[in-house]
């Protein structure tokens, strides 16, 4: 027999529980939640039609292809994250904490197509507002409350009043948001040499909600050279990203937040990447920096013809 597909999310399979979801009565989505199973894709979807289990999630998501599975409509409220179930959408990413190898770019790309989607569907969640911070993996909320609730796309353990600590230390948040966003409008400058200042400019402040990616790419560079003479962002929520190369997926030199300056930054080729993430509230006066660069022409001395 054929399968059924989600009407919801085109590439998801549809294996509906009976019994584990209710209305959400009223509220309206606001956030995705992630999870781990702490088990098998088949074993997760055959807990969840279970009726005695009183668990389930909207989607499933299988380690190996990113093969997903609806199991309860986004209209529902599944019964994944306890007292937040009411506003969240959950995907459970078959696997284990303890282990990264279930973590496979199959089930990334799987995961954040799927996350677009609900982005996409007028939900209101903003894909800038998933979470990314280097801190983010390690961090519970029951025992700090961060990130709160400026975060839309966030993990079960950043949720309040929960006792699960998945997806856990293995789940790479900066990939996934770059995979979520994966359209960021860029700035490309090719001069030998000139300024980068933030979005507010040598002297205003940049603005909230940002991801703003410049590519300094000078015309024939073998190296260019960013230097910056005033570095202030908001310390742990508001970061500077700095990659060795022509886009964000190039090796990463290093990332900044606070009033910790970059100093120099000299790439190995003609490229740097210059990436800045800011949270929901509170800004600062950004950065002035001042690039330059190198080139790799050959200059000929003249032969001189003998009279």
């Amino acid at each position: 027999p054929g399968s059924t597909f989600s009407t919801d999310y085109g590439p998801a399979l549809w294996n509906p529980t009976t019994c584990n979801y209710s209305s959400r009565n009223g509220t309206a989505v606001s956030a995705i939640t992630i999870h781990t199973v702490q088990g098998s894709y088949a074993g997760c979807i055959s807990w969840f039609k279970n009726c005695s289990s009183n668990v389930s999630a909207h989607y499933v998501i299988r380690s190996s292809d990113g093969q997903v599975t609806q199991m309860v409509l986004e209209s529902n409220k599944a019964w994944h994250v306890g007292s937040e179930n009411p506003y969240t959408i959950g995907y459970e990413h078959e696997g284990y904490v303890n282990d990264a190898s279930w973590y496979t770019t199959a089930m990334y790309n799987s995961s954040a197509d799927l996350s677009r989607d609900v982005i996409n569907s007028g939900y209101g969640i903003n894909g800038i507002r998933a979470g990314f911070w280097p801190w983010l993996a390690t961090t519970y909320y029951n025992q700090s409350s961060i990130p709160g609730s400026c975060s839309r796309i966030k993990g079960h353990m950043h949720y309040p009043n929960q006792t699960h600590s998945d997806p856990g230390p293995n789940w790479n948040w900066d990939y996934y948001f770059k995979l979520i966003n994966n359209n960021p409008t860029v700035t490309t400058l090719t001069a030998a040499s000139g300024n980068l200042y933030d979005s507010g400019g040598a002297a205003g402040n940049y603005s909230n909600d940002e991801r703003s990616v410049w590519v300094i790419n000078p015309s024939g560079a073998t190296s260019v050279t960013l230097t910056f003479s005033s570095f202030n962002v908001e310390n742990t929520w508001d970061y500077l990203y700095i990659y060795d190369g022509n886009d964000v997926w190039s090796p990463l030199i290093g990332y900044y937040t606070g009033t910790t300056s970059p100093g120099a930054v000299t790439s190995s080729g003609g490229a740097l990447t210059v990436e800045f993430r800011s949270d929901c509230a509170t800004t600062a006066a950004g950065w002035n920096g001042n690039w330059t660069s190198t080139s790799g022409a050959l200059f000929v001395l003249p032969i001189l013809n003998k009279i």
